[in-house]
């Protein structure tokens, strides 16, 4: 193996960690939704548009209901399981 292709493997196998850390924390928190259901209260939102990241305070008076932000959990966990798959095929090639 030609040692641009270690570099290659070795980003690869960084890139696997991160993901599978990701992974990690989303499952512990669909965990923990799943726990503790209506007392799930999510408080504030962070996004980005086409600028810098803003935060929008959310008022717990009539929250959004758990199952929509478990079910976005989710489906971002599975295309995050899926990279993870594709990748670990590339890195054991």
């Amino acid at each position: 193996m030609k040692i641009e292709e270690i570099k290659k493997k070795s980003e690869q196998v960084q890139k696997l960690e991160w993901l599978e850390s990701i992974a990690n924390s989303y499952e512990k928190l669909i965990q923990r939704i799943d726990r503790e259901k209506d007392f799930f209260r999510v408080t504030g939102i962070s996004f980005q548009c086409r600028n810098d990241g803003e935060q929008f305070n959310l008022n717990p008076h009539k929250p959004i209901p758990y199952k929509y932000i478990r079910d976005g959990l989710a489906a971002s966990l599975d295309g995050i399981r899926a990279e993870i798959e594709s990748l670990k095929i590339d890195i054991e090639k």
